[in-house]
């Protein structure tokens, strides 16, 4: 059963970072090198690329389509970054490579170099980070293998962890997503693995609600709309078919198809920070690729039209003026694609190509100084 703290308890947990982990953190130097931030949030990327079979991250400029290599780990896969423009850091999940070995959270500035823990227990998993967009607080997953899951709230300030919400196994809580202002959160919740996946809205000092629970459907890639009054997300048949997207009244709770076509899949779907609108995936056209769409009407068009590739995970910049897209080649014989076969792009509103990469996991972020390193 679903539990959430109503005292607003703290829970201090400790900075314990396992030797062979602080080994495993450091690059040929020992640190990671500071490159500063210039700029707004839809200047550059923070993503992942893999070179040599090694996952680190990277960053990029548009501007001129410089990519630069933060100091590279080995020994460490390193996953989803994700900058705040709020705290000026940037959260990423790692993990030493192998099987079984727990992942941890890690802030890393990029004026300083300097990296430290966010959540780091012995047998814990700890991941699915997220920022408040108004407040230097982050939420994230934490999992402990047959025991239980959860989502607390980090505080940049205090250095503390508040307990959000819990679940007992085989339960599991992912996917958190905070609302504009920062005071609730939405996220997937699945009672075991064969039950559907429900969506669950949390707010500290309340009972948890839930928003959705036909155990035939997952529920899955939640968020809220900017006006923090809606919540769009991707709904999948779990015995398998075609996913639609839906838009949620939270005030209502009634529920409306958005941009859908008959015998079209409709997934990702991202809401505009600046416009009523929204950018989804869809094979309508024959291949998976990027559309826009209104949130009145759910009119699309289609960016993308690239029948040699599929695009995935649709990324607005703050400014609302650009797309990040992933590009993964068509393949045959059901081969999935190479790690290294990804790339990054981001597209205009009109599905302009801008910048090209190969790399995944991409979030919005300053570029650096147009002095800074010019790396290829």
């Amino acid at each position: 059963m679903l539990a959430l703290t109503c005292l607003r308890r703290w829970i201090w947990i400790p900075w314990v970072v396992l030797a062979i982990a602080a080994l495993l953190a450091c690059g040929e130097d020992g640190d990671r090198v500071g490159r500063g931030v210039a700029g707004p949030a839809s200047g550059g990327l923070v993503f992942v690329r893999e070179v040599d079979g090694q996952a680190d991250l990277a960053r990029a400029r548009i501007a001129d389509g410089a990519v630069t290599a933060l100091s590279p780990t080995p020994g460490r896969e390193e996953q989803w970054p994700y900058w705040s423009d709020v705290a000026r850091r940037v959260v990423f999940a790692a993990r030493p490579y192998g099987p079984s070995l727990e992942t941890d959270l890690f802030l890393w500035d990029p004026d300083t170099g300097e990296e430290r823990t966010v959540a780091s227990m012995p047998g814990r998993d700890e991941r699915w980070p997220t920022w408040s967009p108004v407040e230097p607080r982050l939420a994230y997953v934490f999992k402990q293998p047959r025991r239980s899951s959860g989502i607390a709230v980090y505080d940049l300030a205090t250095e503390r962890s508040e307990l959000v919400a819990s679940v007992a196994f085989p339960g599991s809580l992912v996917r958190p997503a905070f609302s504009p202002d920062g005071q609730r959160l939405v996220a997937e919740r699945r009672a075991r693995r064969s039950s559907g996946t429900e969506l669950w809205l949390l707010e500290l000092g309340r009972a948890p609600r839930r928003l959705t629970g036909d155990p035939g459907a997952l529920d899955m890639k939640a968020r809220f709309t900017t006006d923090g009054r809606a919540i769009l997300f991707t709904r999948w048949p779990e015995e398998g078919g075609k996913a639609d997207l839906l838009l949620l009244d939270l005030e209502s709770g009634t529920q409306r198809q958005l941009a859908s076509l008959p015998g079209a899949s409709d997934s990702s779907a991202w809401p505009s920070p600046t416009r009523d609108e929204i950018a989804f995936v869809s094979d309508r056209d024959g291949s998976a690729d990027v559309f826009l769409a209104d949130l009145a009407d759910g009119v699309a068009r289609n960016l993308t039209r690239s029948p040699e590739t599929h695009e995935a995970t649709p990324l607005w910049s703050p400014d609302g003026e650009r797309v990040a897209i992933l590009r993964r080649p068509r393949t045959e014989g059901g081969r999935k694609p190479s790690a290294a076969e990804n790339r990054l792009a981001v597209i205009d509103r009109e599905g302009r190509t801008l910048f090209e990469t190969q790399g995944m996991m991409a979030d919005w972020m300053p570029a650096w100084s147009e002095d800074g390193p010019r790396q290829r």
